[in-house]
């Protein structure tokens, strides 16, 4: 009997090491500092672990048999995959980076008038893409022009797009965006504000796809000979808006056009009321109003042929 106890205990011993296994992770373009890994098992097993260590292989002995989701986080960078254990006994993370921003592609570009006590108000929203295979990792310059007052980046688009960013700083003539990281074929959506008091330029520093010029019908434009009227749009008060395109715009080009405002008429006899130049112009509302309703529309339609139809804008 006290031999056949030994052969069962041994089988119980050989049992629990053959459910357990050792699983290594490995990082390449490990430049040092911080890598965080977090096990999540899939219903099998209560096995879970979160590890940060300063190495560029992870290893663990005592992972048991079963299904897993393994989330791997460097330097803003990050890896969600599966793991079956034992079938799969290590797993190779890429997160080499590039710094070099020629990596960069405008897919869409929407520069929207306004207009406001004299001045132009611009909202730009634009579709970055990362065309590279490898995360970009650095810092982000997108050029504006140089006489721009009063910009205002809307940090809400950029966290949608899902990156990871240090900060944004804006300088004379542009906006940096402090060590942001995109990944491979990944996507960064910029929406900012500022004000012009020349005619309106539109600044293009990465090869562009689709630029769009997107102007109330209050304010008349003189476009540059690439853009054609692709269509009106308007939103449910009614306000109507021309939209140009133009495709396949290069890197480094500037692109500048006259835009006159010519107020709506007034149609009602009451007298008017002296202005408050501390109100904000309803065309410069409808304008950001747009962004939000109809913008992304136009990013995710890609439009299909073009035309003087109508479509409505639902203002939220």
């Amino acid at each position: 009997m006290g031999v056949m106890r030994v052969i069962f205990a041994l089988i119980a011993i050989m049992l629990i090491i053959s459910s357990v296994q050792a699983f290594e992770i490995k990082i390449d373009g490990y430049k040092g500092g911080k890598v965080s890994v977090r096990i999540i098992p899939i219903n099998n097993t209560s096995y879970a672990k979160n590890i940060s260590v300063e190495s560029g292989v992870i290893r663990l002995d005592d992972m048991p048999n079963g299904s897993y989701h393994i989330i791997v986080t460097y330097k803003g960078m990050q890896f969600v995959g599966s793991i079956v254990i034992p079938e799969n006994e290590s797993l190779v993370v890429n997160f080499t980076s590039t710094d070099d921003a020629g990596v960069f592609r405008i897919q869409d570009m929407h520069y929207i008038l306004g207009y406001q006590n004299g001045s132009f108000v611009i909202m730009e929203v634009i579709n970055l893409a990362n065309t590279a295979e490898v995360y970009f990792s650095s810092d982000l310059v997108k050029k504006i022009p140089e006489n721009a007052r009063h910009v205002v980046v809307n940090e809400t688009t950029l966290a949608q797009s899902g990156v990871f960013y240090e900060g944004i700083e804006e300088g004379e003539g542009k906006i940096i965006i402090r060590n942001l990281t995109v990944p491979p074929k990944g996507f960064v959506w910029l929406a900012y504000r500022y004000f012009l008091s020349t005619n309106p330029e539109i600044v293009i520093d990465y090869p562009a796809e689709r630029v769009r010029i997107i102007s109330p019908v209050e304010i008349s434009v003189s476009v540059p000979s690439e853009f054609s009227k692709e269509t009106q749009i308007r939103n449910d008060r009614g306000q109507v808006f021309d939209v140009y395109k133009a495709e396949k715009i290069k890197k480094d080009t500037v692109i500048r056009f006259s835009a006159e405002y010519k107020p709506p008429e007034i149609k009602t006899q009451e007298p008017r009321l002296k202005s408050d130049t501390t109100r904000v112009n309803p065309y410069v509302i409808a304008g950001f109003v747009l962004v939000i309703a109809g913008v992304v529309l136009f990013l995710l339609s890609g439009r299909r042929g073009g035309g003087e139809e109508e479509w409505e804008i639902r203002e939220e």
